[in-house]
């Protein structure tokens, strides 16, 4: 399974009928970046350019990994090509274990954003440092950025121990879109299966066991679904085909859930 180029990625997403796409502008190797965005004046120009074609907004850029040392420099460079993009959400996520030093950096990078009008929005994730819902709830509190907000990805909710309590008890402010993705009930055992599970083999929604009708009751109403389902199931088929199942699988579950259970999709 490969990721797509970022105007493959647009067009997919206007293929399939999604009102918003995500887009990475950094990553932590170099082989998990397909194009360089930042810094590319003829990629970004054509990006525009496609999005306003199409209608398909952005809605993040990611991945900015707050490690021991993170180049704020560079992190400030994708933060620009994503507001010319149009992004409302920058994702951040938290791997440094040490949490001053984290609070301190997520603080630089809020302080950056805000520069650009931006959003935060700070994942947690079962395999870094800031592994559960409560950790990234002190996380932000400690840091007290004011553009600074809460993603949830239901997967690594789940993995944590989490579930729709766990949402409905959170300030409907501090979440204003989600990561979704169906999943088997039993998730694997240890960090780097998780990783693999998390990257790899996310179930499309509907087709796993999660109570995904709790989860996202428990959700404030009316925020936009960041469809989140990497799959080597679908491997094989073109990108814009694979955006097209995931679009038509999201829309035929949805369908089927009570109408105060929904939201928007991505």
């Amino acid at each position: 399974m490969s990721a797509a180029h970022p105007l493959e990625l647009v067009e997919a997403a206007a293929a399939a009928g999604f009102e918003h796409c995500g887009i990475r502008v950094a990553a932590p190797t170099a082989a998990e970046l397909v194009a360089e965005i930042a810094g590319d004046e003829r990629l970004l120009r054509e990006l525009r350019r496609r999005l306003a074609d199409t209608g398909v907004e952005v809605l993040d850029v990611e991945t900015f990994r707050l490690i021991s040392s993170p180049d704020l420099d560079a992190m400030a460079a994708s933060l620009e090509a994503g507001r010319r993009l149009g992004a409302r959400y920058a994702v951040a996520s938290g791997p440094d274990p040490e949490p001053e030093r984290l609070s301190d950096h997520l603080a630089q990078l809020c302080e950056r954003a805000a520069e650009l009008e931006m959003m935060v929005a700070f994942e947690f994730h079962s395999c870094y440092a800031v592994d559960t819902l409560d950790r990234a709830l002190v996380l932000i509190g400690r840091c007290g950025a004011p553009n600074l907000v809460l993603l949830v990805d239901l997967l690594h909710l789940v993995r944590t121990g989490g579930g729709p309590p766990d949402l409905a008890r959170v300030d409907p402010r501090l979440i204003p879109y989600v990561q979704v993705c169906d999943a088997v009930r039993d998730g694997p055992v240890g960090i780097e299966a998780r990783r693999v599970e998390a990257r790899t083999d996310r179930r499309l929604l509907g087709e796993g066991e999660l109570d995904l009708a709790g989860l996202l009751g428990a959700l404030p109403v009316g925020i936009p679904f960041s469809v989140e389902t990497p799959t080597m199931r679908l491997r094989d088929l073109p990108f814009i085909d694979q955006a097209r199942v995931v679009a038509e699988t999201t829309r035929a579950f949805l369908d089927s859930l009570p109408t105060d259970s929904r939201t928007g999709d991505r």
